[in-house]
């Protein structure tokens, strides 16, 4: 996507913290930092005290952020019944293709990750390729991942990050707004998560 918007093909996107990485490797610190964050209201302190920072150095890259958002926690799909770190250890784990970062702290820990572009997730599940996969419920849900991956570890391992950005040059006049969550409805205050606690035992999802 990212390389799409150098090329003009593309006049902006929404990206999420692994595309704004591969232009700024600073955004990082909202998202790869496991179970860092007890609930969401934390997550929308931190960011709003590091926007002023990631913007600029967004900005001296030739981007513009129109405004962020997150959609909600990420959590654990897998083919097979896991509830401890050592259970995900035999399985092979997705990760974003051309996120070596993310590939080589996998690696390092004793984990088998398999990079996959977004359009493959299902797939590898089908045929499998990969037998887990981190991903927030609904796109579970939307990207049909839950069937072949039927098992959730209900533990908040990181919230999914964004931002509505497009190529843009110190001096763009432009008007920023306020963060926005997937999981808010109008005229509703998003849902508060529970404390941080212990992983439950695998769940079947959708429940």
């Amino acid at each position: 996507m990212v390389r799409r918007m150098n090329n003009g093909q593309i006049q902006a996107a929404m990206l999420t913290v692994v595309g704004l990485s591969e232009i700024d490797k600073s955004v990082g610190a909202l998202q790869y930092m496991p179970m860092m964050f007890r609930n969401l209201e934390e997550v929308d302190f931190v960011r709003d005290k590091l926007a002023p920072t990631l913007e600029k150095r967004l900005l001296a890259k030739n981007y513009v952020v129109l405004f962020w958002g997150d959609a909600g926690w990420i959590r654990f799909f897998s083919k097979e019944p896991a509830r401890l770190p050592a259970d995900f250890k035999r399985m092979k784990m997705f990760t974003w293709a051309g996120d070596t970062y993310q590939a080589d702290l996998m690696k390092a820990a004793g984990y088998q990750p398999v990079p996959l572009e977004i359009n493959d997730i299902l797939p590898g599940l089908q045929n499998g390729m990969i037998t887990a996969v981190a991903q927030p419920p609904f796109w579970a849900l939307a990207g049909q991942m839950y069937k072949p991956a039927p098992n959730m570890l209900e533990v908040n391992w990181a919230p999914l990050v964004g931002a509505q950005s497009l190529p843009g040059k110190p001096g763009t006049p432009y008007r920023r707004r306020p963060a926005t969550r997937c999981s808010k409805r109008p005229g509703k205050p998003a849902p508060r998560s529970r404390p941080r606690a212990a992983p439950r035992a695998m769940s079947r999802w959708p429940p």
